[in-house]
């Protein structure tokens, strides 16, 4: 089946993952929000199959 998420987020600017457990993004990637509590703020999401 597919993955349950809770709505999309579009990236606002470029960022470069620093290590295996971060997404690289570029401004206006679409994102599925996998969760919303993820460590110190961040959430954690879905791009290109990732």
């Amino acid at each position: 089946g597919s993955t349950k998420y809770f709505g999309t987020a579009k990236a606002r600017y470029d960022f470069c993952a620093r290590d295996r457990s971060e997404l690289s993004l570029k401004e206006g990637d679409i994102i599925k929000i996998l969760n919303k509590k993820g460590q110190q703020g961040w959430w954690r999401g879905e791009i290109y199959g990732r």
